[in-house]
């Protein structure tokens, strides 16, 4: 049976799983999978792609990292279906599931998501064999926002599938799936999830590999002539300034945010770029459509999804606009500042203003404008910011000081040695 040394290192080499559920979380995870399989770990990815719509798909980003995989084979599980559907499906993915467990024996499961049936359905077939399980959430774990309001009807209909999918272990919130461990990137998610009733002992703060390496390279020589190559490919012209915008659903009002947004860049001759998640539904051309019936220019407005990374259209912008994107942080790690959007009826909040003074806040259109207009005039203004940065980076990210990665392997020892203490984890 295998031990632990002091402090929760293992004796013997872990057997190690890591089980993205897209095609980001491949990357996210490969910086902790080198240094585990540096140590001697065995690691390896599971593909899970048939319990997931086409457009989550992990396959390339598997096979291409070089860690040898498991492919979860097909099943009567619906990736398509509805949940309902999916989850009277359960029994399938679940055996399917545990076919792959059975073939290659881990002691520890890394999972990037334990909602939805899928996730829900991983983790409690990897507990009922008694696997230790870990979930890194992908992305920001971010609050509640209070200000959020629903309809009588939509309320209901939450709160009657919220409780069928508990009745069933088949989704809700992330944390909850009863998973050993979670590991995050930002410390504000901590008091989230503790508020949701995770155990707090559950909880560990480890940083971000990926925005420690960012916050190591974004500075090097040339960035400034990726820069104009980025703006020639994106047909932005050299010198004006770029107000990005992240995109994400908000409450039907987007197409009024980018009005405001580019009614505030047109006092600047600033520019607006708004970058589409890689794994949205927007379809840009439309966006274009919409843009020229309104009166804004091709040179005014730019609508980007594969034509550069969320990273490039933040090294670009001389201000980022967010409601809750992760992209939030990226624009900290890198030095933009950062536009908080308040006044929408968005389910999330981030208190990066308030907090730290890292952010300004806009409780209406008009604050929005006068905000971005602070950050394009106002040297006093983006000097606080930066001050603000300071402290948020060092409240949330200890500091970018390049140690997330042993913090993660640490804590992935600590949930796996008090596995193995409860009498799980533990391999023959």
């Amino acid at each position: 049976m295998a031990g632990s040394a002091d402090g929760g290192r293992p004796v013997v080499p872990l057997r190690m799983a890591f089980v993205p559920s897209n095609s980001s979380q491949m990357g996210k995870f490969g910086t902790i999978m080198e240094a585990l399989r540096a140590r001697g770990d065995d690691v390896r990815a599971i593909n899970v792609d048939a319990a997931y719509e086409p457009v989550f798909a992990a396959a390339t980003q598997i096979e291409s990292s070089g860690f040898p995989f498991e492919r979860l084979p097909d099943s009567r599980f619906d990736p398509n279906g509805h949940w309902l559907r999916q989850i009277a499906q359960k029994p399938h993915l679940e055996r399917a599931f545990a076919s792959v467990l059975e073939r290659i024996e881990p002691d520890v499961l890394v999972f990037g998501n334990d909602s939805f049936v899928s996730g829900r359905t991983f983790v409690r077939a990897a507990r009922r064999r008694g696997i230790a399980t870990v979930l890194i959430p992908d992305g920001l774990v971010v609050p509640p926002n209070t200000r959020h309001r629903m309809s009588a009807w939509g309320t209901m209909r939450d709160g009657m599938a919220q409780f069928i999918r508990r009745l069933f272990h088949a989704g809700g919130p992330r944390g909850l799936s009863g998973v050993d461990g979670i590991l995050l990137i930002n410390s504000m998610g901590r008091d989230v999830l503790a508020r949701q009733g995770v155990a707090p002992r559950r909880i560990h703060v480890v940083g971000s590999p990926e925005y420690d390496r960012l916050a190591q390279t974004w500075r090097r020589e040339g960035d400034a002539e990726e820069a104009r190559d980025l703006r020639r490919r994106l047909g932005i012209p050299q010198g004006r300034p770029v107000i990005l915008l992240a995109h994400q659903p908000l409450d039907g009002r987007e197409r009024a945010l980018i009005g405001t947004i580019v009614s505030a860049a047109r006092l600047h001759e600033a520019v607006v770029l708004m970058k589409f998640h890689p794994r949205g539904r927007e379809d840009p051309a439309s966006w274009r459509s919409w843009a020229a019936r309104e009166g804004m220019s091709a040179a005014e407005t730019h609508f980007v999804v594969a034509e550069c990374t969320s990273i490039e259209a933040v090294r670009l912008a001389s201000v980022c606009v967010t409601a809750y994107s992760t992209v939030s942080l990226e624009a900290l790690v890198c030095g933009v500042p950062l536009v908080l959007v308040q006044y929408l009826n968005t389910p999330f909040a981030l208190a990066y203003g308030r907090e730290y003074g890292a952010a300004l806040e806009a409780g209406s259109p008009r604050e929005l404008v006068e905000a971005i207009t602070a950050i394009l005039t106002s040297e006093a203004t983006r000097a606080r910011l930066a001050t603000g940065r300071v402290a948020a980076i060092h409240g949330e990210l200890h500091d970018l000081d390049g140690k997330s990665v042993e913090r993660t392997m640490d804590a992935i020892d600590h949930v796996v040695a008090e596995a193995r203490g409860r009498g799980r984890g533990a391999r023959s």
